[in-house]
C-alpha cells in the first residue's frame, strides 16, 4: 500500500518550482497565440494547450529529467502516451537549445500547427 501511495503522489503532485526552461517554453507558447494552462492548474504535466479543440499535454524535459530519472517523470511517461484521446508532446532541452530563435517553429511543428497571417501567408514564428 505504501508503494501505491508513493506512486500516486509522484504522478499527481506537481513540482514545487518552475525551471527557467519551462518558463521559456510557456513564454514562447503564449507569444504564438496559445493560452497554455501551466502545471499550477494541471499538476501532472508542465502545460496544456488546445489545438483544433483537442488538449495537448506538453512536458518540458530539462536535463534533470534524464540525469536524475525523476520518479514522477518515469511514472507519468508510461501511461500517458498510451491513453486514448490525450496527445502528449515532449520539448527536450537539447532540441530547445538547437532551435535558437526558431523555438516557436519547433513548438508549432511538434503541435502540428501551421500559423497564417491575415492574408493567408504562412507565418514564421
Amino acid at each position: 500500500m505504501a508503494l501505491q501511495k508513493h506512486c500516486y503522489q509522484a504522478f499527481t503532485l506537481g513540482s514545487q518550482y518552475s525551471s527557467s526552461l519551462q518558463n521559456d517554453v510557456i513564454s514562447v507558447l503564449s507569444s504564438i497565440a496559445f493560452e497554455p494552462k501551466e502545471e499550477a492548474i494541471v499538476p501532472i504535466t508542465d502545460a496544456v494547450v488546445t489545438v483544433d479543440g483537442e488538449d495537448v499535454w506538453i512536458e518540458v524535459d530539462g536535463q534533470n529529467h534524464f540525469i536524475n530519472r525523476q520518479l514522477n517523470v518515469i511514472i507519468k511517461r508510461r501511461p500517458v502516451p498510451s491513453l486514448d484521446e490525450i496527445r502528449f508532446v515532449s520539448a527536450p532541452y537539447w532540441e530547445w537549445d538547437e532551435h535558437g530563435k526558431d523555438k516557436g517553429e519547433m513548438l508549432t511543428s511538434k503541435l502540428g500547427v501551421v500559423l497564417h497571417d491575415e492574408f493567408g501567408r504562412r507565418m514564421r514564428v
